[in-house]
């Protein structure tokens, strides 16, 4: 018995060039989808990092803020710097007169006391003090965080604080 398998002259590697076409798009669609994930990644790490960078530096506020020493009233009047502290590495700081422990800290942290003007301001409404017993004492706090040279980001916030302050008897009062 004789047996003899024909094939048509017709197909000459039809089947390899639609597999070809197909492997082509697949890893077109394979590389694009990890171009994708690799930004997003980027995009993740740096939101994570901006957040991170703000959490520090409003952290840095919140800390100079707990201590009623780091915002000192005295009489040399407005606009001055009141105290000031930075990561002796930085050296950011003209003064370092506030004690801060800043150990929980991750990095470069700094901040920076002002006294605003007018030196003795009247008590605004809501504060839930009698306006006439109190005047406030106005502050900016800025606090900071830098680890940029390390490509972990970089924050300031500034912010600012009103402290009450008994009225001065006088006369009039």
């Amino acid at each position: 018995m004789h047996s003899s398998i024909r094939q048509p002259k017709y197909e000459q590697g039809a089947a390899l060039v639609i597999a070809l076409v197909f492997l082509v798009a697949i890893t077109l669609l394979g590389l694009t989808s990890i171009r994708s994930s690799t930004m997003e990644l980027r995009m993740a790490i740096n939101e994570e990092t901006r957040i991170t960078a703000m959490e520090q530096a409003q952290a840095m506020i919140d800390l100079v803020e707990s201590d009623e020493a780091n915002l000192p009233v005295s009489s040399d009047g407005a606009n001055v710097t009141v105290g000031c502290y930075a990561d002796p590495a930085t050296a950011a700081c003209p003064t370092n007169t506030m004690t801060l422990n800043t150990s929980d800290f991750d990095g470069d942290v700094y901040a920076e006391v002002i006294r605003l003007e007018p030196a003795v301001a009247p008590m605004p409404r809501g504060m839930g003090m009698s306006g006439d017993k109190f005047d406030t004492a106005l502050f900016g706090i800025v606090g900071g965080y830098n680890r940029s040279s390390e490509g972990l980001g970089a924050a300031e916030i500034e912010q600012g604080k009103i402290k009450p302050l008994p009225k001065a008897r006088g006369i009039n009062n």
